[in-house]
């Protein structure tokens, strides 16, 4: 694992389940040959999050599950499916659980696109 500033950098190059005890922890792709898929914990605390970054030029994607990943688009309206990125090395994203099976997506850099 390297040091990205104060994370420690969990590279995957297969698709991934999170606990919600990786709390605080950056998720990359790096080293990928394909699209990976990082799936959120389902029923998480209020304040979970979790921040993934693109580290190789494939698709990263993350799964809320069951959960809900609220509109980026500020519209209040709950999106059902994934967030993934292509091809586009230094995209991120940052989301934190309100602790009712709903994810908010904090910070973003780049193009996220949903989808089914």
């Amino acid at each position: 694992m390297a040091q990205i500033r104060d994370y420690t950098e969990n590279a995957h190059t297969s698709n991934y389940n999170l606990s919600e005890g990786e709390s605080g922890t950056l998720h990359t792709n790096r080293g990928a040959s394909g699209t990976i898929t990082i799936s959120l914990p389902e029923g998480a605390s209020m304040g979970v999050y979790y921040h993934f970054f693109v580290a190789a030029a494939q698709n990263l994607r993350v799964d809320p599950g069951a959960s809900a990943i609220l509109n980026m688009n500020a519209d209040d309206q709950d999106i059902l499916g994934y967030k993934t990125v292509a091809n586009a090395v230094g995209e991120s994203i940052l989301f934190v659980s309100n602790g009712f099976n709903e994810w908010y997506p904090i910070q973003r850099y780049g193009i996220w696109i949903t989808e089914p």
